[in-house]
């Protein structure tokens, strides 16, 4: 088999990434005239208050999460995304760099793109904290739009 060229392997990593950023902007954006959400989060006066569990079921909210952080960083994830690998460790050097001057970050997994989070909570787990030794809070996967959309996408929409 032809091992591709560079320049080409680039240009299909940059489309798998503009394609991701696309669903993502339908998922946030599309809803943006549907105030159906609006009734479901007034019950929150803040993201923080929202309601959330670990991946290690440990039920807790938003704000338990970041209690000593001024900034923090919330990002859909999946292990089977064509550029994991990369996401991961750029994740991990973000963490590690800005976490003690207030930074956090939480990941909630998703499978909604492509199923491209088929693993089971333990495997998220095993994979994030082992292979590539995430140490921010990881939370149960999520559905970010549809129906069943978390109340922390709902109120951050």
């Amino acid at each position: 088999p032809k091992t591709p060229k560079p320049h080409v392997l680039w240009i299909y990593l940059f489309y798998i990434y503009i394609y991701r950023i696309y669903l993502m902007g339908a998922v946030f954006f599309k809803s943006g005239n549907d105030k159906s959400f609006e009734k479901e989060i007034a019950k929150y006066s803040s993201l923080n208050e929202v309601p959330v569990t670990t991946i290690e079921g440990q039920v807790t909210t938003i704000g338990n999460l970041v209690t000593d952080k001024c900034l923090y960083l919330i990002i859909n994830t999946a292990s089977k995304w064509g550029i994991t690998t990369k996401n991961y460790k750029q994740l991990v050097q973000i963490h590690q760099e800005f976490r003690e001057r207030g930074f956090e970050i939480i990941a909630f997994p998703c499978n909604q793109f492509a199923g491209q989070e088929p693993l089971k909570p333990e495997e998220i787990l095993k994979l994030a904290r082992g292979k590539y030794g995430i140490e921010f809070p990881i939370i149960e996967k999520t559905e970010v739009n549809g129906k069943r959309t978390h109340d922390v996408f709902k109120y951050i929409r």
